[in-house]
């Protein structure tokens, strides 16, 4: 009986079903990147200031291990309703989204998220499976095409957030505030604000201590000796922002849906009798209902022992998977910095408007997008090896390049920040494809990759908040360098291992030559 593991598609079913998975990364980027836009009214809805909530974010990075470890074991134990998997995912994705700004404190927005980062990769791991049956050894350019989508969500994210974003603002005029505003009503809004706008010398001093996370209870200081100079421009409504992403999952859910009971349909139909099953096999059904045999077979040891997917090599297996489990760990972190903090690193900063941020946010993941269209492109014709070398040190060069020119220079944020992202957003699919280029890339070896990611998810948001917190947004810059230069390191080293060993395809392709001359030569 076939599987949807091994069963072919025609070229427009193919497409189509890319298609759909595509889709389902808009959704994920949706879903995910909402915390940058919506940060602000985050931190003031809940009393807490930027340390706080990067913690409370990094509960997603923590859901991340499980949901990496659970996706890899599904998704090699249950090939057949691996679209199931990821509906089921979707799904508990949507409801956690929108719970999300209802939530009273720090510790239930960490479970949510915590949610939310399970759900994430336990759709990664299943999506790329499924997309890495489909093209096989011509995978590379779908994979990026794939995380393209990601990176289109995250810029609609800004602009339809936008509106539901409220704002409080300090109001001048002649050196006085000329407005009245009753004070009950201000602070009646506080829990709902997305920025306050305020000269450093309002917020006592304290701002060349770095505390760029003003509270309610700084604002209501101010409010108390100066009573008439601010004026709230707009409710907060992002639990509006939230339910359109949380939309979104759902009706990619109910496609995935669909899909996993055609699946089931076409497993029925093409039941055979086993006489009759036996004699329609060919020599190389044969052999790979041989190996897929052997699969489940395998063992829990042979499963994780590196050696498995690297041809019984396990000191190359190894050292493909410690690098690139670093490796990812360090680009899945960045990612999640930036996002999460790039809006209000230009607000605090260089003193951004609200409008000019949101712009600067969804430039950025336009930005990326893009990066990842062309990538895909380019990865047609160009080796995965010089693809990685080219991305990682686009970024570290462009890390270097933000640090000396946009500190002060609001130009020169919005325009460093463009390669930032189109050298950066093929990073991870290109990843994965280098993976899969010298070794099989099996749930477990999946698993490795998006462990990485979540350790260095948390490393990175952990650091990001506290040195946001204590020493000011300049260190978004440094973090953001310091991890370009971290990425072209890791991509170096493995890139010679890769080169000392070739790649698992032409390996193959030399067994196949190998047998056929044998079995010539026995003939």
């Amino acid at each position: 009986m076939k599987t949807s593991s091994n069963r072919e598609r025609t070229k427009c079913q193919k497409v189509t079903e890319t298609t759909v998975l595509i889709l389902t990364w808009i959704s994920l980027g949706m879903y995910l990147e909402i915390f940058g836009p919506t940060l602000k009214d985050l931190i003031l809805r809940l009393d807490s200031n930027y340390e706080q909530l990067a913690f409370a974010i990094s509960g997603r990075t923590f859901g991340w291990i499980l949901g990496s470890v659970l996706g890899g074991f599904l998704v090699d134990k249950f090939q057949l309703y691996r679209h199931l998997i990821i509906t089921i995912a979707l799904m508990t994705a949507a409801i956690a989204t929108v719970a999300i700004p209802w939530l009273p404190n720090i510790t239930l927005m960490w479970i949510f998220c915590f949610i939310g980062g399970v759900c994430e990769q336990v759709v990664n791991i299943a999506g790329t499976s499924v997309t890495l049956s489909i093209w096989l050894d011509n995978a590379a350019s779908s994979l990026i095409l794939l995380h393209m989508g990601y990176g289109i969500g995250s810029f609609i994210v800004p602009l339809y957030a936008y509106p539901f974003l409220a704002e409080i603002t300090l109001v001048e005029m002649n050196g006085t505030s000329n407005l009245s505003l009753n004070n009950d009503s201000v602070r009646n809004s506080l829990s709902k604000v997305s920025w306050i706008s305020l000269p450093p010398s309002s917020l006592h001093g304290n701002s060349s201590k770095g505390h760029f996370g003003t509270i309610k209870s700084e604002i209501e200081s101010i409010l108390n000796k100066h009573p008439s100079e601010f004026v709230i421009t707009g409710e907060s409504r992002i639990e509006y922002a939230y339910g359109i992403a949380a939309a979104f999952l759902f009706l990619c859910s109910v496609s995935f849906l669909v899909y996993q009971i055609l699946e089931v349909q076409y497993v029925k139909r093409e039941r055979r009798p086993k006489a009759t099953f036996k004699l329609s096999y060919n020599q190389t059904s044969v052999r790979s209902n041989k190996f897929n045999k052997n699969t489940k077979e395998m063992t829990f040891l042979q499963m994780i022992n590196p050696a498995t997917c690297a041809n019984g090599k396990l000191w190359y297996g190894l050292k493909i998977f410690i690098f690139i489990f670093i490796f990812m760990g360090n680009l899945g972190g960045c990612e999640r910095m930036i996002g999460s903090f790039i809006r209000s690193f230009a607000i605090d900063q260089l003193e951004f408007s609200s409008v000019d941020a949101s712009l600067l946010n969804t430039s950025f993941w336009i930005s990326f997008s893009v990066g990842r269209l062309l990538f895909a492109i380019a990865a047609k014709w160009i080796s995965v090896r010089v693809l990685i070398i080219v991305e990682t040190l686009g970024v570290a060069i462009s890390g270097a390049l933000l640090n000396i020119f946009a500190v002060d220079n609001s130009t020169a944020l919005w325009v460093l920040m463009q390669p930032v992202g189109f050298l950066g957003a093929p990073m991870w699919p290109t990843g994965v494809a280098f993976t899969d280029y010298h070794v099989q890339l099996t749930g477990v070896g999946m698993t490795v990759q998006i462990l990485g990611a979540s350790v260095g998810g948390i490393i990175h948001l952990r650091l990001i908040g506290y040195l946001y917190e204590t020493f000011g947004p300049r260190t978004f810059l440094y973090q953001l360098v310091g991890s370009g230069c971290v990425g072209l390191m890791i991509a170096i080293v493995l890139d010679v291992i890769g080169a000392k060993h070739g790649n698992r395809f032409g390996v193959e392709k030399d067994d196949t030559n190998r047998q056929k001359e044998e079995r010539d030569s026995f003939m």
